[in-house]
């Protein structure tokens, strides 16, 4: 719970410093505070003073130590000036005052230190920043080799060293995009900086220098002072600096801008380790994310506390901006500023690496490789300092490194990962909250570590359960990489030059509106391009050969982007049951919310498959799929041959699997994706009325295609055109790619939790990007 300041009255305030000071008041005002009373004193004479109220949590030591910090940094630097403490008749730093409603508090008598709060200057000048960062590192100077016991303080919750004690705080964060970067934030913090403390050098720091307790010249663009030494404590040294600078580079447009100039200061009056320079960024963001936890915790408990919500809104827009930021890019900076060398990157050694030791047959995006390092929810970052806004990898649906999936497999991969001929909590568990995801008779799950094992699997049920051997799909239709899935995949196999579909696949019109023979304006085209499976299935009929399945997404996928029509998998579905064939819907692209209205896309076409396959953003990056049946087809599949998966369903991928289930309950996904695929949409429809050269924008959710044409008239597809907006995308920081039969299609599958800015910027640069090439 968050601690409220004590209420003294004037009344008993000024009898005190009467009677234990000796001063007689003319004025008496508050000047507010986070734990404390604190108040201004103006005494007969014009002095002026702060007083400082505390209740009996704090700790008289405490206290103590911190007079003597005030006293030992006031007198070795002269940058500027600083509280000092007053002693009270009886030559103390602390006295007792016992209030008429019955409770004892410790009070201070500080000398004021005149000036307008950092806050009141904008913008903050280089100079000024200058000055902040030199008179931080005299300080951290000063108090070098300077101990007292009080100032080990193990349950200050503003000490970095003590970030994780704010993770249950982010239960009170009410906006579920602000609970993630909180929970991602601590989880980085965790990861990354916890491990390296153990070798950092530790001191007494004032730990709280930001805008609020930053005093600026009246007149001048000077320094003037730096009070509230209420958070001192004994920690890492680096610290002082990190927390200064995440509240100054609120200040800025550019934050790396602000922090060169500050650290560098800081620099060269107290030098800093490489290794303490390559911890700030985190340090910062851990800062700023305890005080977005903290503020989040007072708004529920203390929702009038007006100081503890003084900057909120801030810091919550820095992290996000943070968070677009490559941790690399603020670390070379700060290398840079202080006068390190910098690692120059090494993606030509990992290209050629991967080209000798790897197959010719994988292939890299892009005509210069990403070289990746690191990703952070929406975003990429690179090993040369550059951050991109990923919308194109759709197996991170929740988030690169989501907080609570990554935290989910980490402590499951700590305590137990075996097989599924073993009896262990996570794989039941998981496989009754996944079935319960489906209507039924869709009740029996299968487990497997890819989308492609999941339709091989599919293919062997559906002969087990018809006894026939003939599958149909779609042609341009792409199913995995499995021998049996390249075998059912069109788009990878029946083109000029590749071997062509087997004798047992059969391909059927794909249900184009755009370029297909039945367009959108006509409402049978769904019934149209079903009655093309009709007759296939009655050609293999007539030639005495049965359908076992009939394959598709529910909305095509690689092939480019289609959105089915109206009543197509009804009738399809009615035409293949109707011959002793099964349903089989590949959610592996579109499932667990990607079109926003519905968990499942095949639920936007009103059917209910008789196999449904799943993979990509079903483990968020961990190998994981699952094949979802009835019981009556996992029956017929039980017949004597076995089958047994040695990784599929072991424990690790089912915590990784039942975080996901997780964080679609409880982070309002679907919702978000609704609403942003909405927006987007609206945004790219906008850009085909200016320009030409989109033929069409299509999807659902955040599963959305734009088609690119030379020319309108004779729609032939702009492939080149395309790859230039995704090259060019790419160098503005957004990734993209192409999909379809011809690469025309511009596929844009971010992740789910994207915001509202990320959308705008989408849209804002496409339309950069499009006017220069087009």
């Amino acid at each position: 719970m968050t601690q409220k300041a004590p209420s003294v009255s004037h009344r008993e305030i000024s009898a005190f410093v009467r009677s234990q000071y000796g001063l007689e008041l003319q004025h008496i005002s508050e000047l507010g505070g986070y734990v404390d009373q604190n108040l201004l004193l103006i005494d007969s004479d014009g002095n002026r003073y702060t007083c400082k109220v505390h209740d009996r949590s704090e700790h008289p030591a405490v206290l103590g130590m911190q007079n003597s910090v005030m006293q030992r940094v006031g007198e070795a630097v002269d940058t500027c000036l600083f509280p000092r403490p007053v002693r009270d008749g009886a030559g103390d730093w602390i006295s007792t005052l016992q209030s008429a409603n019955g409770q004892s508090y410790l009070v201070r008598l500080l000398t004021y230190v005149p000036g307008r709060l950092l806050k009141e200057v904008n913008p903050v000048s280089d100079r000024l920043l200058e000055q902040v960062g030199q008179t931080l590192g005299l300080m951290d100077m000063a108090l070098e080799g300077y101990y007292e016991p009080a100032a080990n303080r193990p349950d200050i919750p503003w000490d970095l060293k003590n970030a994780l004690a704010s993770k249950p705080l982010c239960a009170a964060i009410a906006d579920p995009y602000r609970r993630r970067l909180a929970e991602y934030f601590l989880l980085q913090f965790e990861s990354e900086v916890l491990p390296e403390l153990v070798q950092l050098r530790k001191s007494v720091v004032h730990n709280d220098a930001h805008r609020y307790s930053i005093l600026v010249d009246e007149t001048a663009d000077e320094l003037a002072g730096i009070f509230d030494f209420g958070d001192t404590v004994y920690t890492y040294t680096v610290t002082n600096i990190a927390i200064c600078l995440s509240d100054l580079m609120l200040t800025g447009e550019d934050p790396i801008a602000v922090a060169r100039v500050l650290v560098a200061a800081y620099h060269r009056e107290f030098p800093l380790t490489e290794r303490e320079i390559t911890l700030i960024y985190h340090l910062v963001c851990t800062r700023l994310t305890i005080y977005g936890c903290k503020a989040a915790e007072a708004l529920i408990a203390q929702p009038d506390n007006q100081h503890a919500q003084l900057k909120a809104e801030e810091v919550w827009n820095l992290l996000d901006r943070l968070l677009a930021t490559n941790p690399l890019a603020l670390t070379n900076a700060l290398l840079e500023a202080c006068g390190f060398t910098v690692a120059a990157p090494d993606r030509e050694v990992q290209q050629k690496l991967r080209d000798r030791h790897m197959g010719k047959s994988l292939g890299l995006h892009y005509r210069e490789p990403l070289h990746l390092t690191q990703g952070a929810l929406q975003y990429l970052y690179s090993a040369e300092g550059d951050a991109y806004l990923d919308c194109v990898n759709n197996v991170c649906q929740w988030g690169h490194c989501h907080p609570r999936i990554a935290g989910a497999i980490r402590k499951q991969v700590a305590t137990l990962n075996t097989n599924s001929r073993y009896l262990y909590e996570q794989l039941p568990q998981y496989a009754q909250q996944l079935a319960d995801c489906f209507p039924e008779p869709l009740s029996v799950c299968f487990l497997v570590n890819s989308g492609s094992e999941a339709n091989d699997l599919a293919m062997r049920m559906a002969k087990a359960y018809t006894g026939h051997t003939e599958m149909l799909v779609i042609d341009k239709a792409y199913h995995g990489n499995s021998s049996v899935c390249t075998d059912i995949s069109p788009h990878r196999i029946d083109r000029p030059g590749r071997p062509g579909l087997p004798g047992y696949v059969h391909k059927t019109l794909t249900p184009d509106t755009l370029r297909g023979p039945y367009k959108r304006d006509d409402p049978e085209a769904g019934y149209k391009y079903a009655a093309d499976v009709q007759r296939i299935i009655e050609e293999l009929e007539a030639d005495g050969r049965g359908v076992a399945a009939f394959y598709a997404e529910s909305q095509i996928g690689t092939g480019g982007q289609i959105v089915l029509p109206e009543g197509y998998l009804n009738t399809v579905y009615e035409h293949v049951r109707a011959a002793g064939g099964v349903c089989v819907a590949d959610e592996v692209q579109l499932g667990f919310g990607r079109v926003g209205d519905h968990l499942w896309c095949f639920e936007t076409q009103g059917v209910v498959p008789d196999i449904v396959t799943l993979g990509k953003p079903i483990g968020n990056g961990h190998p994981l799929g699952a094949v979802i049946t009835t019981p009556e087809i996992a029956a017929a599949f039980n017949n004597g041959v076995p089958y047994f998966n040695t990784f599929g369903g072991n424990p690790v991928s089912c915590a990784a699997g039942l975080a996901v289930l997780d964080v679609l309950k409880d982070e309002e996904v679907m919702a978000n994706c609704r609403t942003r695929g909405a927006e987007l949409m609206d945004g790219l429809l906008q850009l085909a009325q200016t320009y030409g050269c989109i033929a069409d924008v299509r999807g659902q959710g955040l599963y959305i295609g734009v088609e690119l044409v030379q020319d309108r008239s004779t729609m032939a597809p702009a492939a080149a055109l395309a790859e230039a907006v995704v090259e060019m995308m790419k160098e503005q920081g957004i990734l993209l790619n192409t999909n379809g039969y011809d690469n025309n299609i511009i596929k844009i599958k971010p992740p789910l939790i994207i915001s509202a800015q990320n959308v705008q910027r989408i849209v804002r640069t496409l339309d950069r990007v499009l006017a220069a090439l087009a």
